[in-house]
């Protein structure tokens, strides 16, 4: 019997709008393969800024070590480590200051990180590991850290120094979104449950759920809109837009399941959703603020030689 073996190129890419006319134009967009560095096969892109710079991660060839890159719209600029091993960035803002984890050790304890030129290691809420998620304009970081009784508590680095912002009352809470306001989103334990929140001011709000036991928020733009995810009552999980004290539906692409990742200031939200009759491929999606749209059939992907867009992790202002 002859088995044939299939080698896979996984790419980042950015997907740049042509025209901003119309959002759901499938002419509106091309695809823009950012490559990878030192012969890797694998990159993935997590932020985006709306200069166009793109944060993300690639697989170092030899060690299969994962390397933290800015791309800075021509150049993919690999940004060292934490004396470790493996270091992905997870977050970028205006002034290409870049967020992340890095490892610190062999034992693969992970700290968060901020990038400015050179890396700083942020620490911990006093225990072993940290992980951040995403960066502002002003330079304040959010994650999640191990605190020294060993629980996950969400945190906000401000002015040098990791706060520990709290939990909606349960034992963990893990923050992945912030905005220029220094409003927080993530999710949050509550006594049996885990909830969205949004932290402002020192106060830690309940966004609830869509029907469900579950509801997590990704990202938050600076009107205090958030994009994230939440079971529903009858035990699917989708998509969500909170805006307004509401929290949306924003249904799937046909199939069962849906995830929002990043949100803009004009409330276009991306994430990923199943299709019909698939339970196992997801597919990028763009929601225009009216409805949901495939971005692989946007983007007429086949036609710049892309096979499928799993998953959008960010959106632009410019789209």
């Amino acid at each position: 019997m002859n088995i044939k073996s299939t080698s896979y190129v996984i790419s980042a890419c950015v997907i740049s709008v042509i025209t901003c006319n119309n959002l759901a134009h499938a002419g509106g967009y091309t695809i823009i393969d950012l490559g990878t560095l030192l012969g890797s096969d694998f990159s993935r892109a997590q932020a985006l800024n709306d200069s166009g710079q793109v944060a993300g991660y690639f697989d170092a060839p030899g060690n299969n070590d994962y390397h933290a890159f800015l791309y800075d719209g021509n150049n993919m600029l690999d940004i060292g480590t934490l004396d470790g091993k493996d270091i992905m960035a997870e977050g970028v803002n205006k002034f290409a200051q870049v967020a992340g984890r890095g490892q610190i050790s062999e034992d693969y304890t992970t700290h968060a990180f901020l990038y400015d030129g050179s890396l700083q290691d942020l620490g911990t809420l006093g225990g072993l590991s940290s992980y951040a998620w995403a960066i502002n304009d002003h330079g304040q970081v959010v994650g999640h850290s191990l605190t020294a009784e060993g629980f996950n508590h969400a945190f906000l680095y401000i002015d040098g120094a990791m706060q520990d912002i709290g939990t909606l009352g349960g034992e963990d809470s893990y923050a992945y979104g912030i905005n220029n306001l220094g409003q927080v989103t993530g999710e949050s334990d509550l006594a049996t449950v885990r909830h969205a929140f949004i932290y402002a001011g020192g106060t830690m709000q309940d966004l609830g759920t869509l029907g469900g036991d579950l509801s997590v928020g990704h990202d938050i733009n600076d009107l205090g809109q958030v994009a994230g995810y939440s079971h529903t009552a009858d035990g699917f999980t989708h998509a969500f837009l909170y805006a307004d004290g509401v929290m949306q539906d924003l249904g799937t692409l046909g199939g069962e399941d849906s995830y929002a990742d990043g949100i803009n200031n004009y409330g276009h939200v991306v994430g990923s959703s199943k299709l019909p009759n698939d339970d196992v491929v997801r597919v990028a999606f763009l929601y225009d603020g009216q409805k949901m749209h495939n971005l692989c059939t946007l983007t007429e992907c086949g036609r710049h030689g892309w096979s499928l867009l799993r998953s959008a992790v960010a959106i632009n202002d410019h789209g």
